[in-house]
């Protein structure tokens, strides 16, 4: 059988005698026939991960290579449609029903929204510390994997709170920087 949550369905709908057993089998061995494959949604989702993360690569590196020709206001408008685009498009393909590619797109939308908090403090000389910038981007990441549901951006989180927490610079001048 396909799904359980299925088959569970057609028993309770044969016990309240809305479908007979013969009724019950046809439906079961038609969607074993025609409904398609759980399995390949996992690989659906893999792929449009990683397509999210090297289109936001792919992102950062043309950004970059035409960084300094570009002047600050340019730079924020360059950045803030970069990340209006990518949250379009996520809008776009959840309201056409392309749920995996839209939480990727989504995804790719949280780490735009990291470049954009280190971009935006180096155009305007912001010294982020190891732990500052990390903890900004968390923030965005928790609050964007809260209203999407979606563990994907928690698996994001982890990284970011260890670096925000600063393991990785032994802690020192916690929230007393005079760059907050």
């Amino acid at each position: 059988m396909h799904d359980i949550k299925v088959r569970k369905a057609l028993d309770l709908w044969e016990q309240a005698g809305l479908i007979d057993r013969i009724k019950a089998d046809q439906l079961a061995r038609y969607l074993d026939e025609h409904a398609p494959s759980q399995n390949s949604g996992r690989m659906v989702k893999i792929v449009s991960v990683f397509g999210a993360v090297l289109v936001g690569l792919g992102m950062i590196l043309f950004v970059a290579s035409h960084w300094a020709g570009m002047s600050p206001s340019l730079r924020i408008a360059t950045l803030f449609f970069a990340y209006a685009g990518v949250v379009g498009a996520a809008l776009l393909s959840g309201q056409r029903g392309y749920d995996r590619v839209s939480r990727s797109l989504w995804f790719l939308a949280t780490l735009t929204v990291g470049a954009f908090i280190f971009l935006v403090g180096q155009i305007f000389n912001f010294s982020l510390t190891f732990w500052q910038g990390p903890f900004i981007w968390l923030l965005a990441t928790l609050a964007m994997g809260y209203a999407l549901r979606c563990r994907l951006h928690a698996w994001l989180a982890i990284p970011l709170a260890l670096l925000a927490l600063g393991w990785f610079g032994g802690g020192k001048a916690w929230f007393s920087d005079d760059q907050l």
